[in-house]
């Protein structure tokens, strides 16, 4: 998800790397991945199916707002909704953006604050009188962190469902294993997502940025980012600058909180 989260818009040589190492999103003609109609008992040939397709020569078309993928796989392993095999780069701009606003809204969250509004503008966007209601309710709701915590659980449970996140369950060997399973390369994203948000299976979110990130070690609470190591340089700065100052009140028989003018 890091990586996913780290795509820059207006460099869609960055899809297309991204797509070579994880593979594309399966769209269909509704432009939402095929998934929405498969059959959940094929949905196990999809793992194969992901890595043929990530070893392929995924390629742009001449027409470089879209994304050609090569054919190795069958439509007919989609029940209903086969991938077009073009894949608009808007569309993953788009579910670049909806995550992104969903863990920067729910970094907020965490802080017992409300998301901010710009995130949820495009959480919320789009055509059809679904979303057009959401909207509304959110209007009249905006800035109650307990209604927000529910519409980020509503919004999340949307994406699991468009990108065809399931409870898998095996037990082949001699221990049951359960998974969480998803097609293609959105599957394997927002599969991620509802761990990210619960702060579970070693994800954290980052104090400087709000997006999630795997602490390089235990109480680490910013990501790799420049922005933000040079934002934690800055902190630790601050910290030890407090410290200092209250030492210096404890030598002078100052009392906590008095300024001493």
């Amino acid at each position: 998800m890091d990586d996913f989260l780290g795509l820059s818009r207006g460099r869609p040589e960055d899809i297309l790397s991204f797509a070579r190492r994880y593979g594309p999103l399966y769209l269909c003609g509704h432009q939402i991945p095929a998934c929405h109609a498969i059959d959940r008992e094929r949905a196990a040939l999809q793992g194969p199916l992901d890595a043929a397709v990530r070893g392929a020569a995924l390629r742009q078309e001449l027409d470089p707002d879209q994304l050609l993928v090569p054919g190795e796989y069958s439509p007919a392993r989609f029940d209903g909704c086969p991938p077009t095999r073009r894949e608009p780069l808007s569309v993953w701009w788009r579910y670049r953006d909806r995550i992104e606003a969903v863990v920067q809204i729910a970094a907020r969250l965490h802080r017992g604050e409300p998301g901010p509004s710009d995130a949820w503008k495009v959480l919320l966007s789009g055509p059809g009188i679904g979303a057009a209601i959401q909207r509304l309710a959110h209007e009249r709701t905006a800035g109650d962190v307990v209604r927000e915590r529910y519409g980020v659980t509503v919004k999340v449970r949307g994406l699991m469902l468009e990108a065809g996140v399931t409870i898998g369950f095996d037990w082949s060997a001699e221990r049951p294993e359960i998974t969480v399973d998803g097609v293609g390369a959105l599957g394997a994203i927002v599969r991620e997502l509802p761990f990210a948000i619960a702060k579970q299976n070693g994800f954290e979110i980052c104090t400087a940025c709000g997006l999630p990130y795997t602490p390089p070690r235990r109480g680490s609470k910013y990501c790799l980012n420049p922005e933000c190591k040079a934002e934690s340089g800055r902190a630790a700065s601050r910290r030890s600058a407090q410290r200092r100052r209250e030492r210096e009140r404890q030598e002078r028989g100052i009392p906590r909180g008095n300024g001493g003018g």
